[in-house]
């Protein structure tokens, strides 16, 4: 390559080769810095914020990147041993300063609402059971709640898995209509179009049962692809011996 100056970004070209890089890893294998060059690195670093760009591009950059297996085990290890300096835990204190402790207001309260009286173990608890919070927090309520956005379609299929999908699998006795095949991954299909004919979307006799693959060759006219592992609405997955 030519010497002179070039724009890595733009050429996609490594700065360094993987044997380049190979030998600086090994060069600073077990470098430590000395005080003074961390406490440069800190004043260097402080007050300094990241703008929304530069956030923009990490966050691209990161896209679709999977952590090692061991990763968590790696950072762990290194972590063994360490020790905060006196300065780092002040830091830290002052930070948390004003926080109310997880554990603070723990004991026995009253669920907003049953009333049942238990006993909680962190101050965020509110309900006493799973059932309690989620009547309360719904809709407006519910402090993930974006205005409204889930659309018609999919209302109506949450509103078709739980009524009557279960009532076609045992209707058929949990079996494919086209293969036979008891039990294993079967699905609801709609003989007449779900999108097509929305007034037949909950007729017990435009819907059948079918396994996952039957419902693939009928809705594309080809077998599955062996690489594609699950597929379709309206999906129902027990263990075969479940149908036993």
């Amino acid at each position: 390559m030519p010497t002179g100056i070039y724009d890595h970004h733009k050429t996609k070209t490594p700065l360094y080769t993987k044997e380049s890089n190979e030998k600086i890893s090994l060069a600073r294998k077990g470098m430590k810095f000395s005080e003074e060059h961390i406490n440069n690195l800190s004043k260097s670093h402080m007050g300094y914020e990241v703008s929304e760009e530069t956030r923009k591009k990490i966050s691209q950059l990161n896209k679709g990147r999977k952590k090692p297996d061991d990763f968590g085990k790696k950072i762990s290890k290194a972590r063994i041993g360490m020790k905060f300096s006196d300065k780092h835990k002040e830091n830290i204190s002052k930070a948390a300063k004003g926080r109310v402790g997880w554990n603070k207001g723990a004991g026995q309260v009253n669920c907003l609402n049953c009333n049942f009286v238990f006993n909680r173990n962190s101050i965020g608890n509110k309900y006493c059971s799973k059932k309690c919070s989620s009547q309360v927090l719904r809709g407006e309520n519910h402090p993930m709640w974006k205005g409204g956005i889930t659309t018609q379609n999919k209302l109506e299929r949450v509103r078709f898995q739980q009524t009557v999908q279960k009532q076609v699998l045992e209707r058929d006795n949990y079996t494919c209509q086209i293969c036979g095949e008891r039990g294993g991954k079967l699905q609801v299909d709609h003989i007449q179009s779900w999108l097509e004919y929305v007034e037949l979307r909950f007729s017990m006799d435009n819907c059948r049962t079918l396994c996952m693959d039957c419902h693939y060759l009928i809705t594309f006219g080809k077998p599955k692809p062996k690489e594609i592992k699950t597929w379709g609405h309206n999906f129902k997955y027990r263990k075969e011996q479940t149908w036993i």
